[in-house]
Formats: C-alpha cells, structure tokens, sequence
C-alpha cells in the first residue's frame, strides 16, 4: 500500500517544538481551502530531525508544501470510548510564497 500525502496551506498557529528520545521534534497544523469556511481541511503535522528543525523556523499564516505520509493513533479514553487521531508524519516542508493578484 501506498501512503504518501501532499498538503498545501497555512499554518493555523506559531509551531510547537521539542525533544523526544533525543530526537527534535516540530509540530503545527495546517489549513487547507475549502468551497465554504466548514469545508476547510485541518491536519495536524509532525517532523522530526532536520525536517523539524527547518519547520521550528516557520510562523503562524505561512503556507507551505508538506509531503509525507499519514498515521492515525488509537486509544481509549478514560471513560472507556475509542478514539482516533490521524496526523500527517512530515518528510519534506517547503515554504510557498504567497501567489500575487
């Protein structure tokens, strides 16, 4: 199975960076077009090493190219319900500059 997914848009907030295991880590959501305001297209992303170190260096409203696969993390809550999240795992971020009208 193929997993590789390509999102274009802006950064929702400032980036969250950190370390786990040793390994940096940058976090930040990103906002996608949609026809309507409740269309639009919300993924939480993910990187790691490098690739994070670049992103830590992003602000909120920058839009950007992230390449890179999808992960969905499964749980229980404390009341004992299932949850899911899926997120976006970065393996490439490329700012875009913004088109001119």
């Amino acid at each position: 199975m193929l997993n590789e997914v390509r999102l274009i848009g802006n950064l929702a907030d400032e980036p969250e960076t950190g370390k786990a295991k040793a390994t940096a880590y940058t976090k930040f959501v990103v906002i996608g077009n949609g026809r309507t305001d409740t269309q639009k297209a919300v993924m939480p992303v993910t990187t790691f090493g490098n690739v994070a170190s670049f992103a830590a260096g992003l602000q909120k409203g920058h839009r950007v190219l992230v390449i890179g696969r999808l992960q969905t993390d499964r749980w229980q809550s404390q009341d004992g319900q299932p949850r899911s999240k899926t997120s976006v795992i970065a393996e490439l971020v490329i700012p875009i500059e913004p088109q001119k009208r």
